[in-house]
């Protein structure tokens, strides 16, 4: 998974699974200090994500990738990549 931070810019990568999981929780603020996560729909593989990270407190949004895609274009972000889908 590519995990971004908005508005600190924090960028990084961790595999989709538990041990992924704890890692991005170890490096997110509090739930409390998050409005909300969004995660980009990829088939089901967000879904073990998106049920952990509800449990744990944060908001969770799933997002259709082609939503996605266009707020970047509304953002003038051109490239096609999984770090600028973050």
């Amino acid at each position: 998974m590519d995990i971004h931070v908005y508005p600190t810019g924090k960028c990084w990568r961790v595999p989709n699974t538990i041990v992924g999981l704890l890692s991005v929780r170890s490096q997110f603020p509090e739930p409390d200090d998050v409005k909300r996560v969004i995660l980009e729909s990829t088939g089901g593989y967000e879904r073990e994500a998106a049920l952990w990270l509800s449990q744990a407190g944060y908001a969770v949004a799933v997002m259709n990738a082609r939503q996605g895609r266009n707020f970047a274009r509304a953002m003038n972000q051109q490239a096609k990549t999984d770090q600028v889908d973050a």
